[in-house]
């Protein structure tokens, strides 16, 4: 589908190493927040979305918008059937615990729904930003009114000691940095495939070969979390990674691109602030995305309420069709932008 892999060595080991890089700086990045033994998801879910974070800010204020944005779009999609289903598939049978933070899993469906509006204008703008943002806002309040409650009576908090406590700030500054690096090379990988071949896109190739490379580490996370029992709380993590992206980073995707068209003004001469706003242009909703990626992320969002409301375990059987929708998406996005 993509002849950019063997095309180009320097092509290969950029991504190569921006994948080795990225997935350290996650693991770095999950050891830091929270323990191994009782993971907490949403520290979890920062943790590992912090390279994909990086990768969409660091594209668009160099001026790529488009695989900012298709980066926000396809590790969503990319977490929630190809991660979500590998894991089904390899955990052991399902367990009757209900998933932390599960009332917040529906939001999925409304961010998405945002997002599609949106695109009806072919752009995002601030004031669709802004509303991302709000959803946000109201879906952080009912995801930390479930997950981290305050504990049991029964329970005594861990006590960490203050060398361990400094020891984690640094690993975890340590994983920022190692992230913005994978994440540079990453792009400049991007950036080199699409100089390099006329039948892609750099949010083609940003989907079909940096997304999957992003979300690595919350498969590697995830699978040592079912494994020692925590499968709920590795299922919470990939959502808060899809909430995440759409309320927090397009926001941000979309500041930055703000940003961007400032500086370029300003350095064309435009230094008074009426000429700077006129500068501003909105971010262009590239249409592959929005015909393919939003309407998946809404089959996902209402595939993922059964689950949370209890109704519905999944099994090796649905894992399975997980993993083959995100074959399938691959496949639809290429042709779609090759028709466009």
């Amino acid at each position: 589908m993509l002849p950019i892999a063997a095309g180009s060595p320097n092509v290969v080991l950029l991504f190569a190493a921006a994948g080795l890089v990225i997935y350290i700086a996650s693991r770095a990045a999950v050891d830091a927040l929270t323990h191994a033994n009782d993971p907490s998801p949403g520290k979890m879910a920062i943790a590992q979305w912090i390279p994909i974070a990086w990768t969409a800010i660091l594209a668009t204020l160099l001026g790529r918008s488009e695989i900012g944005i298709g980066v926000v779009f396809s590790t969503s999609i990319a977490a929630l059937a190809l991660d979500l289903g590998v894991l089904t598939i390899m955990s052991p049978p399902p367990p009757q615990a209900h998933p932390p933070a599960a009332r917040a899993w529906p939001f999925t469906i409304p961010a998405a729904l945002l997002a599609l509006l949106a695109g009806f204008s072919g752009s995002l703008s601030g004031w669709h930003a802004l509303m991302m943002a709000l959803l946000g806002i109201a879906i952080w309040m009912v995801w930390t009114s479930t997950l981290d409650g305050p504990p049991q009576a029964s329970e005594s908090p861990q006590y960490v000691p203050p060398r361990t406590r400094r020891l984690n700030r640094w690993q975890f500054i340590l994983a920022i940095v190692l992230a913005a690096l994978g994440a540079y090379l990453g792009i400049q990988a991007i950036v080199a495939a699409d100089a390099r071949t006329r039948i892609s896109t750099g949010g083609l190739v940003a989907a079909a070969v940096m997304s999957p490379l992003l979300v690595l580490p919350l498969l590697g996370t995830g699978a040592a979390a079912a494994q020692n029992g925590h499968m709920p709380s590795a299922m919470s993590t990939i959502v808060a990674v899809v909430l995440l992206n759409l309320c927090c980073l397009l926001p941000i995707v979309v500041a930055c691109n703000y940003l961007h068209d400032a500086v370029i003004a300003w350095r064309g001469g435009s230094h008074a602030a009426l000429e700077l706003l006129e500068a501003l242009r909105p971010v262009p909703f590239p249409l592959a995305v929005w015909r393919v990626d939003c309407v998946l992320l809404i089959v996902l969002g209402l595939f993922l309420v059964p689950v949370s409301l209890g109704r519905w375990t999944l099994k090796k059987g649905e894992g399975a069709a997980l993993a083959l929708v995100y074959t399938a998406y691959l496949f639809v996005s290429a042709a779609v932008v090759l028709r466009l």
